[in-house]
C-alpha cells in the first residue's frame, strides 16, 4: 500500500462498517459506506451536486431504464 506521497504508512487501522442504511425497499436502498460509530450524518444523507448533474443526462436515463426493467423481470422469475 502507498500513499499519494509514495511513502508506506507506518500502521493503519481497519474500523468495522457503519450498520446503517437508509431503510427503502431493493434496488433503491443504500448502505452507510462510513465506519461505524462515526460522528455527523450517514453517507446516504449527504448531498452530493455532481450527481445531481449525472442524474440530468440521456446516458443516465437510459441506464436507469435498463435497469429498472431488468429489476422488474427478474421480479417475475420464481
Amino acid at each position: 500500500m502507498h500513499w499519494s506521497d509514495g511513502c508506506e504508512p507506518g500502521w493503519f487501522a481497519v474500523l468495522p462498517d457503519c450498520p446503517a442504511d437508509n431503510g427503502r425497499p431493493i434496488p433503491y436502498d443504500e448502505a452507510c459506506t462510513l465506519f461505524s460509530r462515526h460522528p455527523g450524518g450517514h453517507s446516504f444523507e449527504l448531498d452530493d451536486p455532481e450527481a445531481d448533474s449525472v442524474r440530468e443526462t440521456a446516458e443516465y436515463r437510459l441506464l436507469k431504464a435498463e435497469l429498472d426493467a431488468l429489476f422488474r423481470k427478474s421480479r417475475d422469475i420464481p
